[in-house]
């Protein structure tokens, strides 16, 4: 039998009086403990559940536990008034500070607006503003739906048009590098290009107020400047190859042996009838072997 119900909780500094949501069951409250204190202009919060139900001495008395709990919090109004929680840095060395910075910086569309307690929490976030959240509920098991990652690509990206000329299939490298070092390196020069394309656009965002890089801005010219970085390393390597006959065709060798597993495996680890087997599910040139 499903019970439960709604209270009101007025906010005030230090604890906050329990409250029964259903009448039928007085000693099933929701109560704060000392956690309702302003922070920055705001309140930081704490609730919990708590069952006061007296227990027979007999064990298991199953009418004075409650099961399937589910807690809830909302606004006057349904307005989105829950607000991400303040950033509380773990310890550690320079090294581990800068890192969660970084990491901050990362997932700033994705903040945390609480925390359970032996339970997992929900919020729902406001479609125009993903700092803000219309409720925050709990979750016995806890769920995220991870968003699918593909290889960049002109056709599906606008903003990499230097892409468009790119190759990354590994056969096809392979055949390039066989045949002369002007075809290989010209298939490969719009991965450059299209990086510090990249890069610029995203050097113009930091200043933009609708990246939220405000609090970030050194994380930001920091993570670009790594970037640069590794573009002169991979443009050093195309160098490389344009300008060396045993490392274009290593480099050759190196995709070969890369394609062809990858191919067998995919046709069910059967031989592709007349040719190597493809697989319909798997774009070009995305890894297909490590070392």
């Amino acid at each position: 039998m499903q019970q439960g119900g709604t209270v009101r909780l007025r906010l005030a500094e230090g604890l906050l009086d329990p409250q029964a949501p259903d009448p039928d069951q007085p000693d099933v409250v929701v109560r704060g403990r000392g956690r309702a204190r302003k922070h920055n202009g705001n309140w930081l919060v704490s609730l919990f559940l708590e069952n006061r139900q007296s227990e027979p001495d007999r064990r298991r008395h199953a009418p004075s536990w409650i099961f399937q709990v589910q807690l809830s919090t909302t606004g006057t109004d349904d307005r989105a008034v829950f607000l991400p929680r303040p950033e509380r840095p773990n310890g550690g060395d320079h090294d581990d500070a800068a890192e969660q910075q970084r990491l901050a910086m990362a997932y700033r569309f994705h903040p945390e607006f609480a925390v359970g307690s032996g339970v997992a929490v929900h919020a729902d976030v406001t479609q125009d503003n993903p700092s803000r959240a219309n409720e925050i509920h709990t979750r016995t098991v806890p769920d995220y739906e991870i968003p699918a990652t593909d290889v960049p690509s002109a056709d599906t990206d606008p903003d990499l048009a230097e892409l468009a000329d790119l190759e990354l299939d590994m056969k096809r490298l392979a055949e390039l590098a066989e045949t002369s070092a002007e075809s290989l390196v010209t298939v490969l020069r719009p991965l450059v290009a299209g990086y510090r394309a990249w890069i610029k656009c995203k050097t113009v965002d930091i200043d933009d107020p609708r990246e939220c890089l405000a609090d970030y801005a050194d994380q930001a010219r920091d993570n670009l400047d790594a970037a640069a970085h590794a573009a002169d390393r991979i443009e050093a390597g195309i160098d490389l190859l344009a300008g060396d006959d045993i490392v274009r065709r290593a480099f050759g060798f190196a995709n070969q042996p890369c394609d062809v597993p990858a191919a067998f495996a995919h046709s069910g680890g059967r031989p592709a009838k007349g040719g190597p087997a493809t697989h319909p599910g798997r774009h070009r040139g995305q890894p297909r072997c490590s070392g």
